[in-house]
């Protein structure tokens, strides 16, 4: 008999908002919405729970959230940052199991049939419960988790409990749960699809099961066939796993400030800050860079961006903060600066395979990078960090 297949779907609570809280922990417990500014035709991309307590939405337009929550931050999309904190963790879920799909940057789907032999599901709750854990320890952001025996289900129960809630769902627990429920709260249905079904009485999802496939058939093609199955819980969908991710162009992290940045002693010591992120970065996802680049943006919005060509790729944080202390120091004119990043870019894979100094010292350096980013990995990015960076911290953050 054929084992049930035990599929985890990993959603990100409120993604974009958390990172941009992360960068700027001012902002944390306060409404915030990211994606179109204010006086644009855009959408929100996403809004932080304090924010969704209003009824912002994402894809509502940023006019009528203006409306809604007047008082709300409004922030510009950051892809960049998004995108490399997805891959870090594809990454982590790597190393739970090599059958990750990747749904979207801040989605993922898991089989851990073969790591959960139980019948009933609780070693597959148990196992949702330590990958929960596990990211907001290494990342500081949480995540709802919906275990199922298909990808469907799976990615239906993670919506149940948000934020940071784990449901599991059999067949039967899932339309106990979803047959009430409006057409429009199927995976897959859409705002078109919804209204044909409507036009023919069909309201609740229970009304799709109920109704002969023959007949959603012949109103929906193929399509219906699919609707009817969904109805019912049933999705063979494969996890197409992810074992390889697309080569990264460059890594880098900026930071907006809670007060401008008045001094030059201030911005290196948040130069040092990012830099240690930036050159983790490199040596936890195994790339050297060649160039380094500094971003500025001043108290009146106006940009300055700088970089160097090193001659050597490297992965080490005294070689990118040297450097992009050099483009600090001899570009900053004076004045307040709200936001300062650091990148490297021109990235090439280390294969595992790391440069050996030539002096003691230097081979000193690498082991105590080697020590740093083990007690990283294991207890959080912040457990340890340069006086320089701790010093200002208190000063600025909090």
């Amino acid at each position: 008999m054929k084992s049930q297949r035990r599929i985890l779907h990993i959603d990100m609570d409120a993604y974009f908002a958390s990172l941009e809280t992360q960068a700027c922990p001012v902002l944390k417990g306060r409404p915030v919405i990211v994606g179109a500014l204010p006086g644009s035709r855009g959408a929100v991309a996403s809004a932080s729970y304090e924010a969704r307590a209003f009824g912002i939405r994402a894809g509502m337009p940023v006019a009528q959230a203006q409306r809604i929550c007047p008082q709300a931050e409004y922030l510009a999309c950051h892809p960049s940052l998004y995108i490399h904190t997805s891959r870090r963790i594809l990454h982590h879920l790597l190393e739970v199991t090599p059958q990750v799909e990747m749904f979207s940057i801040d989605e993922a789907f898991l089989d851990v049939t073969d790591l959960c032999p139980d019948a009933c599901g609780e070693k597959a709750e148990e196992l949702a419960r330590e990958i929960a854990g596990g990211i907001e320890r290494r990342f500081d952001l949480s995540c709802s988790i919906g275990v199922g025996p298909n990808k469907l289900i799976a990615k239906m129960a993670s919506k149940v409990n948000k934020p940071r809630g784990i449901t599991s769902l059999s067949r039967d627990g899932f339309r106990r749960m979803f047959w009430h429920k409006s057409v429009e709260d199927l995976f897959g249905v859409g705002e078109r699809t919804s209204a044909s079904l409507m036009i023919f009485g069909i309201e609740r999802i229970g009304e799709i099961a109920e109704t002969p496939v023959d007949d959603l058939r012949s109103r929906f093609g193929i399509f219906g066939e699919a609707l009817h199955a969904a109805a019912w819980g049933e999705d063979d969908t494969p996890v197409v796993a992810s074992h390889e991710t697309p080569p990264a162009k460059s890594l880098g992290h900026e930071h907006t400030l809670q007060g401008d940045l008045t001094t030059p002693d201030e911005g290196l010591h948040l130069l040092l800050g990012l830099t240690e992120r930036v050159a983790g970065d490199l040596r936890r996802e195994g790339y050297a860079g060649r160039r380094v680049a500094i971003k500025l943006r001043y108290s009146d919005f106006s940009d300055l961006s700088r970089q160097r060509v090193l001659p050597h790729p490297t992965q080490e944080t005294r070689d990118v903060y040297r450097t992009a202390k050099d483009l600090f120091l001899g570009n900053y004119c004076g004045g307040g600066i709200r936001l300062l990043g650091v990148t490297v870019a021109e990235l090439r894979p280390t294969a595992g395979r790391t440069q050996l100094g030539l002096f003691p010292e230097d081979r000193r350096y690498s082991r105590y990078l080697d020590t740093v980013d083990q007690i990283r990995d294991h207890y959080g990015s912040e457990s340890l960090m340069p006086a320089g960076v701790l010093s200002r911290s208190k000063a600025r953050m909090s």
